[in-house]
């Protein structure tokens, strides 16, 4: 079994934003925090209308074809672009970041990387779309006497059918496994799925907090494909995708597409909270995040605005762990003056969409981008989301306005003057 976490660390999703390269990295979280004089005020962030969930709809694409190493990704005859960066040399198994496109029908295909649409393995597919839904389009595998169609999900319709409020977690199981019989889905031992039958899928409510997994392949044999402790946070919508042959030697996979919830970034941390989580292990290997600290300083420092509003960000709030870690004398002195919890603030944001894969140079590589922050500073972006060489940490979210939420464990200030 191979298995793809599209939701490992780094990645989740991280796209193209106002790179710069012309300044020396700031320092982090060594040094010591000192009163920050406010600058003067900006003008207020905008919400970016070729972002805007509720006028377009959000699209996202995989291709599950273990013999194709990697795929371009087309839309309406054209190599497709997000964020300024061309979805070619995608890797099989990388579910790619959403497309904002206009209400109507798109033409959605994936060809082997170099190689003309016309080439492909399979026919694109023609997909009629609506403005305020998000969207799949899984391209499988092969299989032995015939191919598979491309599945078509309307995750927003999904939801909407198993009477999902927006503060729900919710699941949506694909099974793209030939040879299987059905798949069944089970978390905290309760049934969420029975017999999703292949080219199908399953959606369902699952209780926030900590669970035991279980996913079941039907057939013959019944073969236990994951069989683990995880989680679900309120609010948010994710995809586990089993594709290629049962019956192959090549195996099975399991891929996890990003986590995208329609909430806002302060109502989205606040569901971080202990409260939410069932008794039991915590995040996987006992590091669930928090993020008490941060919204409490969003609040002092007077940007609550910003945070709830609809800029497109990408921000990269502090854990409480990643506080706790400061001196205690710097902490409480950090914690008491607004300036400086708002320079901080700064320092975490950068006002760009930067959707998941562009930090590298094709989707699903290795990240090493520099950005330009709200305090006019360079920083580098490392693996695991580090800032300037900082500790990194957790998983990547995402808003329906392109924000991309990725979590930190080191505090980042602005240069010392």
């Amino acid at each position: 079994m191979r298995r793809i976490d599209a939701l490992a660390v780094v990645l989740p999703l991280a796209l193209a934003g106002a790179c710069s390269g012309s300044s020396s990295p700031s320092t982090s979280s060594a040094s010591t925090p000192t009163s920050a004089t406010a600058p003067p005020a900006a003008a207020p962030l905008s919400p970016d209308p070729n972002l805007d969930a509720t006028t377009h709809a959000r699209l996202h694409i995989v291709a599950l074809d273990q013999a194709v190493a990697n795929v371009d990704v087309f839309m309406d005859g054209a190599v497709a672009n997000n964020g300024g960066q061309a979805q070619v040399n995608v890797p099989t198994g990388y579910v790619t970041a959403y497309l904002y496109v206009a209400p109507g029908t798109h033409r959605v295909g994936v060809a082997s990387t170099g190689t003309a649409l016309t080439q492909a393995a399979q026919a694109p597919v023609d997909v009629p779309v609506a403005a305020g839904h998000r969207y799949l389009v899984a391209f499988p595998a092969p299989v032995t006497g015939g191919g598979a169609k491309p599945l078509v999900i309307d995750e927003t319709e999904a939801t909407a059918q198993v009477g999902a409020t927006p503060t729900d977690p919710v699941t949506i199981t694909v099974n793209a496994l030939a040879g299987t019989t059905g798949l069944d889905y089970k978390w905290a031992g309760k049934v969420i799925n029975a017999g999703i039958k292949f080219g199908g899928f399953g959606a369902g409510i699952v209780p926030a907090g900590d669970a035991h997994l279980t996913v079941t392949a039907k057939g013959a044999t019944d073969t236990t494909l994951l069989d683990e402790d995880n989680f679900a946070l309120p609010g948010n919508s994710v995809f586990g995708i089993f594709g290629t042959d049962a019956t192959s030697s090549s195996g099975w996979e399991v891929l996890d597409s990003a986590p995208t919830t329609e909430q806002n970034v302060v109502e989205f941390l606040t569901a971080f909270d202990a409260k939410n989580l069932l008794p039991g292990s915590g995040y996987p290997g006992g590091s669930f995040p928090s993020f008490t600290t941060v919204l409490a300083a969003i609040k002092t420092a007077g940007m609550t605005d910003l945070y709830t509003g609809g800029p497109t960000l990408l921000f990269l709030p502090p854990t409480d762990r990643a506080f706790a870690d400061l001196p205690q004398p710097d902490r409480d002195r950090l914690l008491a003056d607004p300036a400086a919890l708002a320079a901080m603030l700064r320092s975490h944001t950068i006002a760009a969409y930067v959707p998941r894969g562009s930090l590298a140079t094709t989707p699903g590589g290795s990240f090493d981008r520099s950005f330009t922050n709200l305090n006019g500073e360079t920083i580098k972006i490392g693996g695991d989301y580090a800032i300037n060489g900082g500790t990194g940490g957790g998983e990547s979210y995402w808003l329906a306005n392109g924000t991309q939420i990725h979590a930190v464990n080191t505090v980042t200030f602005p240069p010392t003057p």
